[in-house]
């Protein structure tokens, strides 16, 4: 569920221009051709990861507490990369 509440949020907010310009467009807001965010978005990483980690903790569900190195900034992250 945190997943989903991430990504409803951010797709309401303002698109950054390298997303859009990977897909060819001009702009993208929020409504019915644009109702979860493009896969390309970098925020997505951070938004996602973050989200899901606090409801985790906040469940009870997560036995270690909040990671340091989150919320994390680039899919290399996840793999240990920098």
């Amino acid at each position: 569920i945190a997943a989903a509440i991430a990504l409803k949020d951010l797709a309401k907010l303002p698109v950054p221009k390298e997303v859009c310009e990977a897909y060819g467009v001009e702009g993208l807001e929020f409504g019915r051709e644009y109702i979860i965010p493009k896969p390309l978005d970098a925020r997505l990483i951070s938004a996602v990861s973050d989200a899901v980690a606090r409801a985790a903790i906040e469940s009870g569900v997560a036995t270690l507490p909040y990671p340091t190195h989150y919320p994390l900034s680039s899919v290399s992250e996840v793999f240990g990369g920098n």
